[in-house]
This record gives structure tokens, C-alpha cells and sequence, in this order.
């Protein structure tokens, strides 16, 4: 079902500029905000359920196991389209109006749900789950020190003054 849905939507997901300046009544802002916080809301719902499904799932054999996995992968793929999806959005968003901080706060949300996605593959689905917590926190802090690093705010004034120096 996740599957066909991505199949059906992914020329919405990846529209751009077409799929806005083909609909008469939708703005870049619209287009952006509505679709973005549906698809990080989706993936972020995602990642507890994936995680109840393997807490509640008990295997009798191997065989179920790896069925159990290679579904899960698929998920997550499917969810990596999203938020992939969610990304380019947002800088269609970010293109059209430019660069505002909590334009980069939704950046480093969706670099942490990508990171969750992966560490669940990693520890998880490898019957490591009691990693899977502390990996979590793990990557929380990587994102907020990484968002330390780059200082919002001084990103948003370097690129808007850069943007308004090229088009004015």
C-alpha cells in the first residue's frame, strides 16, 4: 500500500517548478509548507510503528525474520523517497524566497528523521535494538553540534546578502 502510493504521488513529489506554475491556484509557499510537514509527519509516524512491528514481531523461524527485514528495508527506501522528496521541496521553498533559520532548522529535522531511518536499519533490523536508543540520542546531539558548527544565523545572512548580490 506505502508502495503504490509513492509509485502514483513521486511525479507530484519531485513536480517543481512544473508541478506549481502548472496549477493555477498553487503558490511555491503552499506547495512547500503543505507537502513538506505531510511527508516529514508520515516518516517521523513511521519510524515508532517499523519499531513497535519488530518489538511485537516474534519469528519462529529465520526465514520470517528475513522476510520481517527485507520489508522493513523496503520501508525505509520508501520513506528515504519521502523525505527526499520533503528536501527538495524545501529548497524549491528556499530558491523562491530564500534562506531563514528555521528554513534551516527543518533541514537538520530532516537530516536527523534520514539518520534515525538508517540507524534503525543498522541496529535493529541486526537484532541489535538495545543500541538503537542510545544511537538515537547519539545522532541528536551530532545534529545539534553539527548546527552549532554551521551557526544558522550566519548562514541565512551569508546566503540571502550572496542572493541578493547575484539578482538583486
Amino acid at each position: 500500500l506505502f508502495g503504490t502510493f509513492v509509485a502514483l504521488q513521486i511525479s507530484y513529489f519531485f513536480g517543481g517548478h512544473a508541478a506549481v506554475l502548472g496549477t493555477p491556484s498553487l503558490t511555491y509557499a503552499e506547495f512547500a509548507r503543505r507537502g513538506f510537514f505531510e511527508l516529514i509527519t508520515v516518516a517521523a509516524l513511521s519510524l515508532p510503528l517499523l519499531v513497535t512491528a519488530d518489538w511485537l514481531f516474534h519469528a519462529e523461524h529465520p526465514r520470517e525474520r528475513r522476510l520481517f527485514c527485507a520489508l522493513s528495508i523496503v520501508m525505509v527506501a520508501l520513506l528515504g523517497v519521502m523525505l527526499a522528496s520533503a528536501m527538495h521541496r524545501l529548497s524549491l521553498y528556499m530558491e523562491a524566497y530564500g534562506l531563514t533559520t528555521s528554513r534551516v532548522y527543518a533541514a537538520a529535522i530532516l537530516i536527523w528523521i534520514a539518520l534515525m531511518l538508517l540507524l534503525f536499519c543498522a541496529t535493529v533490523l541486526r537484532e541489535k535494538r538495545n543500541l538503537f536508543p542510545f544511537a538515537m540520542a547519539v545522532s541528536g546531539y551530532l545534529v545539534l553540534m553539527g548546527m552549532n558548527a554551521v551557526d544558522p544565523d550566519a548562514l541565512v545572512a551569508r546566503v540571502n546578502v550572496t542572493r541578493m548580490v547575484a539578482d538583486g
